[in-house]
């Protein structure tokens, strides 16, 4: 088994791919979130939706949902790897 620390000196490679992971999926969200508003904006208008747009706001949910999972594997990593130090502060200035 592998000697793991709990302060070692740099965030693992899980860690790190998780962390941008996570970071596209909260940009595709925030930069392309069409597939929700357009559900919305049908149902508000007509009452119903069309199967490409509930599409549309079932992959902006999924994603949503991807994301938590990630959010609670990276927690879960920080408790069993720990996390570096950080860095010192400059009091001088």
């Amino acid at each position: 088994m592998q000697n793991v620390t709990r302060n070692p000196t740099s965030y693992s490679l899980p860690q790190r791919t998780l962390h941008w992971l996570t970071a596209l999926l909260i940009f595709y969200n925030l930069l392309l979130p069409d597939g929700m508003s357009e559900w919305q904006r049908a149902i508000e208008h007509t009452g119903s939706a069309t199967d490409a747009q509930l599409a549309g706001a079932n992959l902006h949910a999924y994603v949503g949902i991807s994301i938590l999972l990630l959010i609670s594997i990276r927690l879960v990593l920080r408790f069993i790897q720990g996390t570096p130090s950080a860095p010192p502060r400059n009091l001088t200035s």
